[in-house]
């Protein structure tokens, strides 16, 4: 989550990472796996070799976690970010110009995205996200990967703490009863249960408001909102509050 008493630096780490995103070439992905076969090879023999390997696999998850982010975002925000991040990115007047809304707007989705970011990078979801399939699917496979890394080269825990894989199994085993959840109810969404024709619905239209959503589901907003409600209910204990 965020740093409580400084949510801007917060903020400003994640949008250091996701400068590096948009900056790293395919040269730089080839050399670091280079170097993390060089290192894998090393770290039989030499713990501070292992901790590079671990730290250059930490490299690759985020670049896909921050890639999950940006792929959820709606398409005038995913324009924005790449305009503003990207090597060669633009000023706010022209960004303000170019996606037609105000300043004040772009530092309001800044902000948010920024946000998005930092949270998974700790491999955090909020119920915002549950919505977006892919998301989760890609938060279980980035702690998969982790806690193999984790267990099969440093299964004494010399490099890596017990608390902190602890933490990330508790983080992948809570996802997958999501994945759980949202795959049922896109498989039977067919078969008049309500609820997982609401949660189907939003699936596949993530971005659309409650009323639009409620004409598609044959729903008023009140019934639409039950259900919504009571699917949600059911993830709560799953996800992280959202801020």
């Amino acid at each position: 989550m965020l740093y409580k008493d400084n949510p801007e630096f917060s903020l400003e780490l994640a949008e250091n990472f996701l400068r590096q995103h948009f900056r790293e070439t395919s040269k730089d992905k080839i050399l670091r796996n280079s170097l993390k076969i060089f290192c894998q090879e090393c770290s039989v023999k030499d713990k501070n070799m292992l901790r590079i390997f671990f730290r250059l696999v930490k490299i690759d998850v985020n670049q896909v976690l921050i890639s999950a982010v940006i792929d959820s975002l709606p398409e005038d925000e995913k324009k924005y970010v790449s305009m503003k991040y990207c090597p060669s990115g633009t000023n706010v007047t022209k960004q303000e110009q170019e996606i037609h809304v105000t300043r004040g707007q772009l530092n309001i989705w800044r902000k948010k995205i920024l946000a998005s970011i930092w949270r998974a990078l700790n491999y955090e979801l909020t119920m915002d996200d549950i919505y977006f399939p892919k998301k989760v699917i890609n938060m279980m496979e980035a702690l998969a990967t982790l806690l193999s890394f984790y267990n099969e080269m440093d299964p004494t825990r010399q490099v890596v703490d017990t608390y902190t894989c602890q933490c990330l199994e508790h983080y992948y085993n809570s996802y997958r009863r999501i994945f759980g959840e949202l795959y049922n109810c896109i498989l039977n969404h067919g078969e008049c249960q309500k609820m997982n024709l609401v949660v189907s619905t939003i699936i596949m239209n993530p971005y659309l408001k409650k009323e639009a959503l409620s004409r598609l589901c044959g729903l008023n907003q009140g019934t639409f909102s039950r259900y919504q409600k009571a699917f949600e209910d059911r993830i709560k204990p799953y996800v992280i509050e959202s801020f």
